[in-house]
């Protein structure tokens, strides 16, 4: 899994450079805005489903009742399929508004976004259902698949002279193969003919010790009463994954609709930089998430496996922080020209950012593994102030990282003290 967000990060990465040179940086602030949004619905959509799916497949899994895993995934992607194609009509409706707001002149541009927005409905069932499994293989190519279908088709399509909308249309095609590609990684579980359960796959992956001899049958009322629990569970989730989304994303939409379209670009290339350290903690959040579910469910102990998740982020973090203070100057000639020298000051201090917040995340999700949601709802409650800030004082760029910058810092703090408070459970043999 790390090695493939790392390899994922990188080509999202020359993805940005090429597109940051090839477009100038009024027109990159432009792309910048309409990818942050894409990706603020991807990213709070996506892990707040896949959060919610991966939960209860894991939940299952830790139970031993593996018979109720092909139904739950059958049901969740018709509800999200629904759920989907009305979300999209509506996101529709509103692309003059959402167009006017970022100052942008193309609607089609936008509705590129609204057709992302609707796989963000679907495909986190499929994929949080490969993380409750603990299938970290297929789930590490689901998420490096993507990335270099965007960088391959979208760079051959701004080389073909489509400009900015050549670079948002390899977004779509990348989600589209990405979302086809995953029916097949599943489909020992899926099935098409009607919600029956694949008592293959229950009898493949149950000790015969421990087999029901009529694993097909599952009631109607065990397999509602698990949706509605989802449901309840994805509530506090997305209000999570939504203030998680919110510095890593928002700031760039707000950076567009408060300053200049140089300025824009300037912070998009900035905050390119930034998310290399943030997309650090996707790799070991998706391989936390479901261990300690697992173990909170067995009643095991699950300090372990937070403080080597802490580890594992914090060392590569903070190196890369480091040396994004060391040599601003260099990462942004030498990658982005000297037409972006202007934004040094401000990488410094997003590499600081970004690096206190990748490990707030790991504490967000370790809470939400164990249903403890005090932290979480602290972390809202910040993440609204983070905004109410940004909006009302941004007379600079500085000032805004700023702002992020001393958030995320209250924000690793309490949740550093919230989660070791706790008492430790018992290891069970």
């Amino acid at each position: 899994m790390f090695f493939a967000i790392v390899a994922a990060g990188g080509f999202f990465y020359i993805f940005h450079i090429f597109v940051g040179r090839a477009l100038g940086a009024a027109t990159y602030g432009e792309f910048g805005a309409l990818f942050s949004l894409s990706y603020f619905l991807q990213f709070t959509l996506f892990r707040a489903l896949n959060v919610t799916v991966a939960r209860s497949i894991s939940k299952f899994k830790g139970q031993n009742k593996l018979q109720l895993i092909p139904l739950f995934h059958s049901k969740m992607l018709l509800y999200m399929t629904i759920v989907g194609v009305t979300a999209f009509a509506i996101f529709s409706l509103l692309s003059g508004q959402i167009a006017d707001f970022l100052h942008i002149d193309s609607i089609i541009l936008v509705l590129f976004i609204g057709i992302l927005f609707l796989f963000c409905w679907i495909l986190p069932v499929n994929l949080g259902t490969m993380q409750g499994l603990q299938r970290f293989n297929h789930l590490a190519l689901m998420n490096l698949l993507p990335a270099a279908l965007k960088f391959v088709i979208g760079v051959g399509l701004v080389l073909l002279g489509f400009g900015i909308y050549g670079a948002v249309g390899g977004l779509v095609v990348g989600i589209f193969i990405n979302f086809m590609f995953s029916f097949y990684l599943l489909r020992d579980i899926i099935r098409w003919r009607g919600l029956k359960i694949s008592s293959s796959f229950v009898s493949a992956n149950t000790p015969k010790s421990e087999s029901d001899p009529d694993l097909a049958h599952v009631s109607a009322h065990d397999i509602n009463f698990e949706i509605k629990e989802a449901f309840r569970f994805s509530f506090p989730v997305l209000f999570a994954v939504v203030c998680i989304a919110i510095p890593t994303n928002i700031d760039v939409v707000l950076v567009k609709h408060f300053f200049t379209a140089v300025d824009a670009g300037l912070f998009t290339a900035v905050s390119v930089f930034g998310r290399l350290i943030l997309a650090l903690p996707i790799a070991i959040n998706a391989v936390m998430y479901p261990k300690v579910v697992e173990a909170h469910t067995k009643k095991s102990e699950t300090r372990g496996i937070l403080n080597r998740s802490l580890f594992y982020i914090g060392v590569p973090a903070g190196l890369a922080a480091l040396f994004f203070w060391l040599l601003p100057t260099f990462f942004l000639g030498i990658f982005y020209g000297e037409e972006y020298l202007g934004a040094a000051s401000l990488l410094q201090l997003y590499g600081i950012f970004a690096f206190f917040f990748s490990l707030t995340t790991v504490l967000v999700y370790n809470s939400l593994a164990k249903n403890r949601y005090a932290f979480v709802y602290l972390f809202v409650a910040f993440s609204v102030l983070e905004l109410g800030l940004i909006w009302l004082y941004h007379s600079s760029l500085l000032l805004v990282l700023q702002i992020l910058l001393v958030m995320s810092v209250i924000s690793f703090v309490t949740g550093f003290g919230i989660n070791y408070a706790y008492p430790r459970a018992k290891k069970i043999a």
